[in-house]
């Protein structure tokens, strides 16, 4: 069977047939653009967990915390899926988070005790304010690899502790 395809634009005939064949024949990949997942021909919405992370080691009780979300190797320590900054008023603070997607995480936080919206170093390049990181990975030198921080968000409610050092 053969299909005609009348194209009716300035574009290239070619690119533009290209472009629009994986969106013909393919469904699922517009679906899965807009966050709902096509299974058995009905449309499903993406599952969300409720995120509980309970932050302790905070010696403190002044500045904020900031807390700093990661989706994947390519953006671990570059450019956060989501970031929070939670004001301290106990030596623990809670950030709770209704609607993250499944997934794997990495969690980097920090306590900036002068709030000046930075982590303070030494002249050495040696943190002076608390941090912590998911699963309280550590590095001897430099933070940890993605690998020793990822979580897997895949229940519908999860708690991470995370202590700052």
């Amino acid at each position: 069977m053969r299909y005609k395809i009348q194209v009716t634009t300035a574009i290239p005939v070619r690119r533009s047939i290209g472009m629009l064949i994986p969106l013909l024949l393919c469904p699922p990949l517009m679906a899965q653009d807009s966050g709902i997942n096509v299974s058995a021909g009905r449309a499903e919405q993406a599952q969300v967990a409720a995120l509980t992370i309970v932050l302790s080691g905070i010696k403190k009780q002044t500045g904020t915390v900031r807390i700093a979300i990661f989706d994947g190797p390519d953006s671990w320590l570059k450019e956060p899926t989501i970031a929070a900054v939670l004001s301290v008023k106990d030596d623990t603070a809670v950030y709770q988070r209704p609607d993250v997607p499944y997934g794997s995480y990495g969690m980097a936080v920090f306590h900036d005790a002068n709030d000046n919206g930075q982590m303070d170093k030494t002249f050495l390049g040696l943190p002076k304010e608390a941090y912590g990181f998911s699963n309280n990975a550590r590095a001897a030198f430099g933070p940890p690899s993605w690998r020793k921080a990822v979580v897997m968000v895949d229940e519908p409610t999860i708690s991470l502790n995370i202590r700052l050092k």
